[in-house]
């Protein structure tokens, strides 16, 4: 857990960063639990390329790119998982292509990601 409260910041920058984590979703989570309602991520990452047999060899260099280059999963579809996890996207641009694409995104946070529903009738209370 990052040491910040909620809703704490305007914006966040993540640059080649998700590719790179044990768990990008856990990593979005608390990019989204920090900033504030609309608050803007600014991202640059290596992504999945499009190709279905580019991304059949990214899929098979994953356990060289792991263990010599950062823990880097090159493969992974970050703009999927940002959308499942509560952002909008404002504007995207696919840069590069081959084995190694890179996604530009600016994301808005929007709902709150796997928020439990409330029960019709229930009402969040603030503790003392």
């Amino acid at each position: 857990m990052l040491p910040f409260p909620e809703a704490h910041f305007d914006s966040v920058v993540v640059t080649l960063v998700l590719c790179s984590v044990r768990d990008p979703e856990c990593s979005l989570r608390e990019i989204w639990r920090t900033l504030k309602p609309g608050g803007s991520l600014l991202l640059l990452e290596h992504v999945r390329a499009k190709a279905r047999i580019t991304a059949w060899v990214q899929d098979a260099l994953v356990p060289l790119t792991t263990r010599c280059l950062g823990n880097c999963h090159w493969n992974r579809d970050t703009e999927r998982i940002l959308i499942e996890h509560g952002f909008e996207i404002v504007s995207r641009r696919l840069l590069g292509g081959g084995l190694q694409p890179f996604l530009i995104v600016h994301a808005r946070s929007t709902e709150q990601p796997n928020a439990p529903k409330q029960a019709a009738g229930e009402t969040n209370k603030e503790l003392p």
